[in-house]
């Protein structure tokens, strides 16, 4: 259920299995037997099925495959194992970017010494199972307070070697103070990667992302970028902002990137779609590119800086976007020392899950923890039905919990431009790869359909998504209740008690709070 076939000239086609990640370029013949495949039918070559099977491209018929796909999903969105924290040490910024989804208005404070100790506090406490630790510094600007991020780092480095765990740290910031120094002493502390953004060569650049004193950034940026280059092993990834004010323009960046000397190197860019995201950034809802149109110019650019060593087509990863908001072991903190469950959130403390003294079980009091934890794709009748599933992962579930905050595509289309162009990014990869030449694309049936990848989101797609999400709230509610109900009444035997380490009065009580959760989450979900 997961195969995407491409229509090629001559016969051929472009056959690829987004969960297995198989790709073939099969010729006529191929394409034949694979038809006879779909049909349900042996193709007649024992040594040609035997291939597409292998491939995932065929699967028993008695095989549940979307089954199989949702457990796979929920090994790595409920593994214990691995905790993810990003921690925004401050969300203070040196920069006055009129898009940012934060607003410009944004608290300068910095995390204290007391909230760090109760980061590891909290680690310490609540995760006993522990592997391995991720840590994402994000802001804000994270490097306007690097003393947390020592101090932090130095801390959590002890406490995971103590303790055997795998320790690692990426980084979103701005670039303007990562110079080769900085860089260098946060590779010490465990950084393998981090994000810089530009949004263009510089006459664009210095005219979006510039100091709050109107200053322009671009040439300490590229300055510190080229350090970082000469000076570490820290993989840079260039994020560039497009918008229809600039996105004709992101070329230039491209070849000034590659005059620079970045080339095939250990920089990579990747072209994103400002969104109208938050409440925050609703005023540029006019600059936004249409997710369509977007798709068809990203994947231009995407081409433009591959054959110039700035980025390498590849294949879908499967279930690479299951973020921190819906991980069960993954948490925002913002400088306060409260969570969140998304980066789109940490502005807001109304919106806040709770804080680092709290204990798992009353953190799961929060009717927007519940919400998180609630939604998955393999409920939403339009994701069930993509096969882009396990590209996707459901792509941005904000988009469906907090659908009133965003405008334009955003809450017509929360699929990733992926959904409107996975036909010309595996062709552009099956080029590199040389399995096909130009010659075999066919721009009449060769493009990326509905028919191709499964039916897109509309408002009455939508509409239906959080239907199923309420069901499913409402589902946690009964049995909440019922819960409460059979502790009241005294008819659950004293081996659940002992099971759940609880007694019948604390048992009563845990079921009323989260009875009185489900139904706030409800409330809350109705109100979008």
């Amino acid at each position: 259920m997961f195969n995407v076939f491409v229509p090629l000239r001559g016969g051929k086609a472009l056959l690829y299995n987004t969960l297995h990640r198989g790709l073939s370029c099969l010729n006529p013949e191929q394409v034949q037997k694979y038809r006879s495949l779909e049909q349900n039918r042996l193709c007649g070559d024992a040594a040609e099925t035997l291939s597409m099977s292998s491939q995932g491209f065929a699967v028993p018929a008695d095989r549940d495959e979307l089954l199989e796909t949702q457990k796979l999903y929920g090994q790595s969105r409920f593994n214990d194992s691995h905790l993810q924290l990003v921690v925004a040490p401050t969300l203070g910024c040196n920069f006055a970017c009129d898009y940012c989804y934060q607003g410009l208005d944004k608290k300068h404070g910095k995390m204290t010494e007391d909230t760090r100790q109760k980061v590891l506090d909290f680690i310490d406490t609540n995760h006993k199972n522990l592997q391995s630790l991720e840590v994402h510094w994000y802001g804000g600007e994270p490097l306007n307070d690097r003393q947390s991020i020592y101090a932090l780092s130095d801390m959590l480095i002890k406490y995971s070697t103590e303790r055997g765990l795998r320790f690692f740290a990426s980084m979103v910031t701005n670039g303007y103070q990562l110079t080769g120094e900085v860089a260098r002493d946060l590779e010490k502390r465990g950084l393998a990667w981090a994000q810089v953004t530009i949004d263009g060569a510089k006459s664009i650049h210095d005219t979006r992302r510039i100091l709050l004193s109107g200053k322009g950034t671009y040439d300490k940026i590229i300055r510190n970028l080229k350090e970082i280059v000469a000076q570490t092993n820290i993989k840079i990834v260039l994020r560039c902002n497009v918008d229809n004010r600039n996105i004709d323009q992101a070329y230039d960046l491209v070849d000034d990137l590659a005059a620079q000397g970045f080339s095939n190197s250990n920089v990579t860019i990747y072209f994103a779609p400002v969104q109208t995201m938050t409440e925050e950034c609703l005023s540029i809802n006019e600059f936004v590119e249409g997710k369509r149109s977007y798709a068809e110019k990203e994947l231009k650019l995407m081409r433009y800086a591959a054959d110039r060593g700035l980025l390498k087509f590849d294949l879908p990863g499967v279930f690479n976007s299951i973020c921190v908001g819906v991980k069960q072991n993954g948490w925002v903190i913002d400088p306060s020392g409260n969570f969140q469950k998304c980066f789109d959130t940490v502005q807001r403390e109304d919106l806040k899950i709770g804080d680092l003294t709290q204990s798992p079980d009353e953190l799961a009091n929060s009717p927007y923890l519940m919400m998180w934890r609630s939604w998955t794709p393999f409920q939403l009748p339009t994701c069930r039905s993509c096969k882009l599933l396990p590209s996707c992962g459901g792509s941005c579930a904000y988009k469906f919990i907090h659908r009133d905050k965003t405008e334009g595509d955003d809450t017509q289309l929360p699929c990733p431009s992926l959904k409107f162009s996975i036909a010309e990014r595996l062709f552009e990869f099956a080029i590199d790869q040389g399995l096909v030449t130009h010659a075999d694309w066919d721009p009449e049936h060769s493009k990326t359909t509905p028919e191709m990848v499964g039916p897109s989101y509309t408002q009455p797609r939508l509409d239906a998504a959080i239907a199923a999400m309420d069901k499913d709230l409402e589902g946690f509610e009964n049995r909440a209740a019922n819960l409460l109900a059979r502790a009241q009444s005294d008819t659950l035997p004293e081996s659940v008690y002992a099971k759940l380490g609880r007694s019948k009065t604390s048992l009563a009580d845990m079921a009323e709070r989260r009875l009185n959760t489900s139904r706030d989450a409800r409330a809350l979900l109705k109100s979008r």
